[in-house]
């Protein structure tokens, strides 16, 4: 009997102090200006700039032509294919997006 007592009492304090810290959160925060706004944009926009990794994908832009072998067993010659693959930026050079086709095994695949 004496432990839930001592237990709610507790949890009520914890609540009680819980709830005057979201109070003075409250009253500490004040709205963002349309400077201070502004400047976040601007910040934003430079960290999601493609930079120097973006760079070095470059050499993967372009039209491709694949031979592709594939070795189904040991010791047996590989499967042989081709395809054609063309590989672009997208999302404003963020990003390197490939398209691929090709025939493997008698079947066609891709774009």
């Amino acid at each position: 009997m004496k432990r839930s007592i001592y237990y709610s009492g507790a949890a009520a304090i914890v609540a009680a102090v819980f709830v005057a810290g979201l109070a003075l959160a409250d009253n500490k925060t004040t709205p963002a200006t349309d400077a201070q706004k502004a400047d976040a944009a601007k910040q934003m926009e430079q960290a999601i700039a493609p930079g120097a990794a973006h760079k070095a994908l470059e050499p993967f832009i372009g039209e491709w032509i694949a031979e592709v072998k594939a070795w189904m067993t040991p010791g047996q010659p590989p499967a042989e294919s081709k395809g054609t693959a063309k590989a672009t930026w997208i999302l404003d050079g963020r990003y390197v997006q490939e398209d691929f086709s090709g025939d493997f095994m008698g079947n066609h695949f891709g774009v």
